[in-house]
């Protein structure tokens, strides 16, 4: 009958070896979050907001209740006014909640330095910047109709350390457009950070796809870079036959960074450390990127 006693014993044991262990996590207030890409000659936009403590139960604001400005070389220039989604914007819980985002009337220009800062009663001044380089020259643009083969070439600027973000726009479609514009391309060095599978959608044949590409100039530098792309439009495999624009942004590294570590943020992989978002925000979160924007018109 001994054996049968055995694990009760056991049970008995490793309760009694059970030890609680209390731990704090830190808290961190609010604080004020920034989110602003500015582009070369376009009306800015900002999304200013507040942030919540990761264990509370509150969702982050994007109200109106905050106060936007835009120096430029340290010189107030213009203040963003307030303006409310058209659209709807759904919390945590997936409701629909009324949501602002912040509008200028003063267009960057390349050569500057840009800042950003928000102020809100209760809050820290919370402020980013960066400086808007001057956009780069495009010298040839190819498109043909039967492949979708799409060839678009510019030169670097030497010894800068550029970082760049491709883009297309379908003409007569409004300013987000490039969400419904795919494109793909063999150039290991084009990166695309979306979090979607849009490998579903094609037969990829060794071709990456996204809506927007990001490359750095450490294979270029200082040489004609020749973008090779396939462009379908949409999430059918035909050539695009409408016209349509290309953007290639010289963004700033803090930019680049950013867009990065947010797709880090949605790797599937359980075993996988948490990437914190990089940001350039002084007493809050977000970003402050700058875009000097290049644009050629392809008319198919």
């Amino acid at each position: 009958m001994k054996k049968y006693i055995i694990l009760p014993l056991v049970c008995v044991a490793l309760a009694a070896c059970e030890k609680t262990i209390d731990f704090d996590i830190p808290y961190d207030p609010p604080k004020l979050t920034i989110d602003v890409k500015l582009q070369s000659e376009q009306i800015p936009k900002a999304i200013v907001g507040t942030s919540q403590f990761s264990m509370s139960s509150k969702n982050p604001k994007l109200d109106s209740l905050s106060e936007v400005f835009l120096y430029e070389d340290g010189i107030l220039i213009d203040e963003f006014l307030p303006r409310r989604y058209s659209s709807n914007i759904y919390d945590s819980q997936g409701r629909p909640i009324t949501a602002y985002y912040y509008e200028g009337n003063y267009r960057p220009m390349p050569g500057h330095t840009y800042e950003v800062k928000a102020q809100r009663e209760g809050f820290t001044e919370a402020s980013g910047s960066g400086y808007m380089y001057e956009p780069v020259e495009i010298f040839q643009s190819n498109y043909d109709t039967e492949t979708g083969d799409l060839v678009v070439s510019f030169v670097d600027p030497a010894g800068e350390g550029d970082y760049y973000r491709v883009s297309i726009f379908p003409r007569g479609q409004g300013s987000d457009s490039y969400y419904n514009s795919i494109f793909g391309t063999y150039d290991p060095t084009i990166e695309f950070f979306e979090t979607e599978d849009i490998d579903d959608f094609f037969d990829t044949n060794g071709l990456t796809f996204g809506y927007a590409g990001y490359l750095k100039d450490e294979f270029f530098d200082g040489k004609l870079k020749k973008l090779k792309l396939v462009y379908y439009g949409g999430y059918e495999e035909e050539p695009q036959t409408n016209s349509f624009d290309i953007i290639i942004e010289r963004i700033t590294e803090d930019y680049y960074k950013h867009e990065r570590s947010k797709a880090l943020q949605f790797i599937d992989n359980p075993f996988s450390e948490p990437t914190p978002l990089y940001g350039n925000i002084k007493n809050g979160y977000g970003i402050v990127g700058t875009a000097g924007v290049s644009r050629v018109y392809i008319q198919p």
